[in-house]
């Protein structure tokens, strides 16, 4: 065999191990993060998170996501899109000190063109889970050179109980998770 043959056959064998951990990894954090996504009712979070991002602000949040006492006898999908504005988002994010306004924003466009999904809105933070994963597997193929290492944290990463937790949360953790991470990917 030549030089040549045998470096490009290790070079794809190389890649070819990288590309079975991510393989790996893809599989795995997709199963922890849609695994029984919307089996649990919205928690006071969520709740607090889809007040703020319809407009209805913090005042309902120890109550249901529509407003308990509406001021009219019948509360109708008209009064809800109406409140349902951009602008009233805005001014809720405000009152919750900004709090990642750019996730309440998504998060009230999705709603908007969507409608409310548990499903739709949890799989976003899902979303944000898998593809952390994924970016620390490159952070740390990148500090430490060993898809062995890279593959180990990534793993333990994916298995964290917390990160399974928030994964499946319509709160902005994953999603502030993922930008920290892309920042350190650099």
């Amino acid at each position: 065999m030549k030089s040549g043959e045998s470096q490009s056959f290790w070079v794809f064998d190389f890649l070819g191990q990288k590309l079975i951990h991510l393989l790996f990894l893809l599989s795995l954090s997709l199963f922890l993060g849609f695994y029984k996504i919307d089996e649990f009712e919205l928690s006071n979070d969520e709740i607090i998170t889809l007040n703020i991002a319809t407009g209805f602000g913090l005042e309902y949040h120890n109550a249901h996501f529509y407003p308990p006492q509406p001021s009219k006898k019948i509360f109708t999908p008209k009064d809800f899109w109406d409140k349902n504005t951009l602008s009233n988002v805005l001014l809720e994010i405000n009152k919750d000190n900004g709090n990642m306004s750019i996730y309440q924003v998504f998060i009230h466009e999705v709603i908007r063109l969507c409608g409310v999904n548990d499903f739709l809105l949890r799989g976003f933070s899902a979303i944000c889970y898998i593809i952390s994963i994924l970016i620390l597997y490159l952070i740390s193929l990148n500090l430490f050179k060993n898809s062995w290492i890279s593959l180990i944290a990534s793993t333990l990463f994916a298995l964290n109980p917390l990160c399974i937790y928030y994964a499946h949360q319509i709160r902005s953790y994953s999603f502030s998770l993922l930008i920290l991470l892309i920042f350190a990917l650099g």
